[in-house]
């Protein structure tokens, strides 16, 4: 066998191990719903307080894998035009969820440098978006994803071991 179809092979055997063994949904939601709170809590502007809302029962909606009413719950944030980077996280989070990957990398795209407002929500981007990319089967992307990750929180064993089995391919 050439060394590239090992390669593949191997590729493909850790792949099979990694999205047999799924990113369980608290690893994303850990303490957002406290800070969707206090977001919610000193918003002054009603159609601000009315998106939080929405991205209250979305974050509500996941915790309880309802993925598709978390959708529609998110897609009502999206009429009401604040909050957009939370927003636009919410909705990949949710397709990653649907495994409808596209849309969820589609959603990641729109989240402009403002994010890093909110650290915590700024690392799990950098996640999702390796689990995305990983998920599409796009290594080169998820590598660096999980690496500005690790950047931001190093003892993560999680992106840890995919960060390994990428490099393991190059």
């Amino acid at each position: 066998m050439t060394k590239i179809k090992v390669q593949y092979a191997v590729f493909f055997i850790i792949l099979f191990f990694i999205t047999a063994c799924q990113v369980p949904k608290h690893a994303y939601q850990a303490q957002e719903e406290a800070i969707l709170n206090d977001l919610y809590n000193n918003e002054n502007d009603a159609r601000g307080k009315i998106a939080l809302e929405y991205l209250l029962k979305a974050e509500q909606r996941l915790k309880v894998e309802q993925f598709k009413q978390a959708e529609l719950v998110l897609l009502k944030a999206v009429e009401v035009n604040m909050y957009e980077n939370l927003t636009s996280y919410y909705l990949a989070q949710t397709f990653f969820y649907l495994r409808r990957y596209n849309e969820a990398l589609s959603y990641l795209k729109t989240i402009n440098t403002a994010f890093k407002q909110y650290p915590r929500y700024h690392y799990l981007l950098q996640k999702l978006k390796g689990d995305v990319y990983f998920s599409l089967d796009q290594k080169k992307e998820a590598l660096i994803a999980y690496k500005k990750c690790l950047n931001m929180h190093s003892e993560d064993e999680y992106v840890k071991e995919r960060v390994e089995a990428l490099k393991s391919l190059e």
